[in-house]
């Protein structure tokens, strides 16, 4: 099950951010049954505060054996300003065909993805960078016995086979994950262990290595050559003090070369949130609508209540943009000539303007001159 998300009355970058209206939603089905799914229709529901459904059914249609699909028309959701960056949002659906009815459920983040970035890299050219070892016997180091790239690499055991009964390890320093998610780690691993009895773990700490979760990220065991691993690590997300390491263990009987270990990259995923909701159109103060007024005209008008916040205003006169405020002004002071005027304000911030205020009429007050003679 995929889903796509389209933000054309936002960014239109691709991603559902707080403050984005009418964004569309895809979901792709997978007919995973033994006929043809025909005559099908959806229905989705939003579990998350803040995230509402705008258009909540949808249908697809017909699904082959081993095919997949995506509904013909977008379900249609709005994300509240008030939805942190970085949410999860939840959402259920439930599938109607012409036999049954299924349920499904998926998440999407409210933000905007950027590329991984590494927490920290290690090829083991540049010596220990902090890795420290322990363990019985303490005898992990880097060697040049055998590595991915380009000549080093950490091993359990580099003068030969690791001893009976071994217990040992590397491990890195801590680090800070705060604010991070999505954390993987990627590595290239190579491993001679004694089958179903001697094993290779990677494990970590949540609090600087004073203690070991007992469920490893992984756990490796048998022979393999040098091969990429890529390892959820989503357990230390968010978390403020992490390590890892590198531990192996053996039985009383039966040694092999052990484990080599190199190019290791702890990564996370970063996000943001760029789009900016428009500002709600102000409201005007004076002069009020068809009043007469005399020139100069001083026009003044207030922020709505509500709506995300404004950073200037255009201000309108007959339908024109005579003035452009970088600053939230709402003043401002005119010579007007004689007679009947509009006038109207944007408000205005990073995403554009808003829209209109109402427009006002007034009137302005001609001069008169009445002739003067001396006797």
């Amino acid at each position: 099950m995929d889903t796509a998300v389209f933000d054309p009355s936002g960014n239109n970058n691709g991603f559902p951010e707080p403050g984005e209206q009418g964004l569309q939603l895809f979901e792709a089905l997978y007919n995973q049954g033994a006929i043809t799914s025909t005559q099908i229709t959806a229905r989705v529901t939003s579990l998350t505060t803040g995230v509402t459904i705008d258009t909540a059914d949808t249908a697809y249609a017909d699904i082959a054996v081993g095919d997949s699909g995506s509904n013909t028309t977008p379900y249609l959701f709005s994300i509240e300003p008030s939805v942190a960056c970085g949410t999860d949002m939840n959402f259920t659906a439930v599938v109607t065909d012409s036999v049954n009815t299924y349920s499904t459920a998926f998440a999407l983040n409210a933000s905007a993805l950027l590329p991984r970035q590494d927490i920290f890299f290690n090829d083991m050219e540049g010596g220990a960078a902090g890795w420290t070892t322990g363990g019985n016997p303490n005898s992990w180091a880097i060697t040049t016995n055998a590595s991915h790239s380009p000549t080093h690499s950490w091993t359990d055991s580099p003068a030969g086979n690791y001893q009976d009964n071994t217990n040992n390890w590397v491990r890195t320093p801590a680090y800070d994950l705060s604010g991070m998610r999505r954390v993987e780690l990627d590595g290239w691993f190579k491993y001679a262990l004694e089958t179903g009895y001697d094993y290779a773990y990677l494990e970590y700490s949540l609090n600087g290595g004073n203690s070991w979760n007992p469920t490893p990220l992984a756990t490796l065991n048998g022979s393999q050559d040098w091969y990429a691993v890529n390892i959820d690590a989503s357990v230390l997300d968010n978390q403020s003090n992490v390590a890892l390491r590198f531990r192996l263990q053996s039985d009383g009987s039966v040694v092999f070369d052990g484990i080599y270990v190199d190019d290791v990259a702890l990564s996370y995923e970063p996000f943001e949130c760029t789009y900016a909701p428009l500002p709600d159109a102000p409201t005007l103060v004076s002069p009020a609508d068809g009043t007469w007024v005399s020139s100069p005209v001083t026009f003044e008008w207030q922020p709505a209540g509500t709506g995300a916040p404004v950073e200037g205003y255009i201000f309108f006169l007959d339908d024109s943009p005579v003035m452009t405020f970088t600053e939230p002004i709402t003043t401002t002071t005119l010579d007007v000539s004689p007679w009947s005027h509009t006038w109207f304000v944007k408000a205005t911030n990073t995403s554009g303007a808003s829209e209109p205020s109402p427009t006002w009429t007034f009137d302005v007050l001609a001069k008169l001159f009445l002739p003067f003679t001396m006797k």
